[in-house]
């Protein structure tokens, strides 16, 4: 079999199996033919119509598959027929991949998921997002995932689990010792809930990818008792994974936390990190003074994410100071930091582009920067030449002025960075830049 895959689409009730795409057949009787062969690829079964299968057809379809490797993605009504028909058809066992996007609430008691789990001793990869799942039936969820000792990509982001959910989830995570990835934003976790969890992520030492994002666990806490506090222990998990590369706690209020010098010198024995993200978290000039000295230790540190902290000029220019440390950063998001557009706004963003000479993307938007502070910019740019990796600059949504603005733009010429200058009061401009 010359293809690495065999891909079987649903689609208005009817099995389509592909292999290959001009051998199309309808219906699973292509599997027995094929049936020596589907013991070395993995079968994708993918359903988005609006009229799922029979019951019983799908399951003796699934029967015909026997021990190959199956990964599903499941996105229409239906889903606990669908897994009924996984579980009598025996095609759990051999499960790798599951991916389902559907709302839950609207059949809460039919809820299989757990029992289907229960016999995916192979399933690798579980993409439960979006699905507002809740705290009562993550319950049920977590007495299937435990028994998924294989299980490495988990995301369950977006599912309104909150501080009860997250505690009985705690206990089936701390089950899966492969887990290299774990997407628990836009939760509600809460400090609560982020402490049950971390009393056991600090024993999934192969994390690799943590994103706990739009949480609000670090809000409210007692200043007091910051080393007591369950959002403390997180602290204690990022020293225990060595191997994290990847941590997103944008959204959570941290800067507002008197433990937030621990978590810094957390973050900077984590040596592997790549990827930070603390948007969003009122870290403002105080706190970025303090993250300044550690953030030269994240020597592997190519992705950094500040927006949105309220930082201001100076806490800008204390950060600037130290990206001639960050050898490997590329990409650094310092959007809507209140830099300001008088002289020391200008000095700031000047710091960044003499110090930071590593970084290809940098984003300025909303920083109420003015011309001075755009010609200030401007001017360090060409003083540098060759000298910065610079390509793309955004500048956006700050108050520079149309005419400044085209201006400035006339000045750097060929082989100077692209710049995003819409909404300074222009009607032209780059389109905003996104994924990075």
């Amino acid at each position: 079999m010359s293809e690495e895959n065999l891909l079987l689409g649903l689609q208005l009730g009817l099995l389509e199996a592909v292999w290959p795409a001009e051998r199309a057949v309808l219906g699973m009787r292509v599997c027995k033919q094929l049936h020596q062969q589907l013991s070395q690829c993995t079968v994708l079964l993918a359903y988005a119509g609006l009229q799922p299968p029979e019951e019983g057809t799908l399951t003796q379809d699934l029967a015909r598959l026997g021990q190959a490797r199956l990964s599903v993605l499941w996105a229409g009504d239906s889903c606990d027929m669908l897994l009924r028909a996984l579980t009598k058809s025996g095609c759990a066992a051999g499960l790798t991949s599951f991916t389902l996007h559907k709302d839950w609430r609207a059949s809460p008691r039919n809820w299989q998921l757990a029992e289907a789990l229960g016999c995916c001793e192979h399933l690798a990869h579980l993409d439960l997002a979006n699905n507002k799942i809740g705290p009562e039936q993550v319950a049920s969820l977590a007495g299937g995932l435990g028994k998924c000792k294989a299980l490495a990509h988990v995301n369950l982001a977006s599912n309104g689990i909150g501080g009860e959910g997250a505690g009985r989830l705690a206990g089936a995570l701390g089950e899966c010792k492969a887990l290299t990835h774990l997407d628990l934003s836009a939760n509600q976790i809460g400090k609560e809930g982020i402490g049950q969890l971390a009393g056991v992520l600090g024993e999934c030492t192969a994390l690799v990818h943590l994103d706990l994002s739009r949480n609000k666990s670090f809000r409210g806490l007692d200043n007091d008792n910051a080393d007591e506090t369950d959002a403390g222990r997180l602290v204690e998990v990022l020293r225990k994974c060595k191997a994290l590369a990847h941590l997103n706690l944008g959204f959570n209020g941290i800067g507002t936390w008197s433990g937030w010098e621990r978590l810094l010198r957390a973050l900077g024995e984590c040596q592997a990190l790549a990827h930070l993200d603390l948007s969003s978290n009122s870290i403002q000039e105080r706190g970025a003074r303090r993250l300044a000295d550690v953030l030269g230790e994240c020597r592997a540190l190519a992705r950094l994410d500040l927006s949105s902290n309220a930082m201001g000029p100076n806490g800008v220019l204390e950060l600037a100071r130290v990206l001639g440390a960050c050898k490997r950063l590329v990409h650094l998001k310092l959007a809507s930091n209140a830099i300001g557009g008088g002289a020391e706004g200008a000095a700031a963003v000047g710091a960044v582009l003499r110090e930071g000479t590593t970084i290809a993307h940098l984003d300025l938007a909303g920083n109420w920067l003015r011309a001075e502070g755009a010609r200030h910019l401007v001017a360090v740019l060409q003083g540098l030449g060759d000298r910065t990796a610079l390509c793309r600059l955004s500048l956006s949504n700050n108050w520079i002025g149309e005419a400044e603005a085209m201006r400035l733009a006339g000045e750097l010429g060929e082989g100077q960075p692209e710049v995003d200058w819409s909404h300074n009061g222009t009607n032209w401009g780059f389109a905003q830049f996104g994924g990075w």
